[in-house]
């Protein structure tokens, strides 16, 4: 996963897709989609949706959780 950024947009790839984080406003791209652009009310659906996802597999999800969340906080 790489991720660079340039004029205050943090960009991280993994999978063909990309998220592009900025002020008020994320959208998400794929290969077959074009930019969906998320309300804080959907990222934040989305990041509970992929914590669940996570626990569900790993049955201690927190390591996968943090590898699968892009908008996670790296401390």
């Amino acid at each position: 996963m790489s991720s660079t950024s340039r004029a205050g947009i943090d960009e991280r790839r993994q999978a063909n897709v990309v998220v592009r984080l900025g002020r008020g406003c994320v959208a998400v791209e794929g290969a077959s989609f074009g930019p969906v652009y998320l309300s804080p009310l959907q990222v934040g659906r989305m990041r509970a949706a992929l914590k669940d996802a996570a626990t569900q597999l790993a049955g201690d999800g927190s390591r996968l959780y943090a590898a699968a969340d892009p908008f996670a906080r790296r401390s």
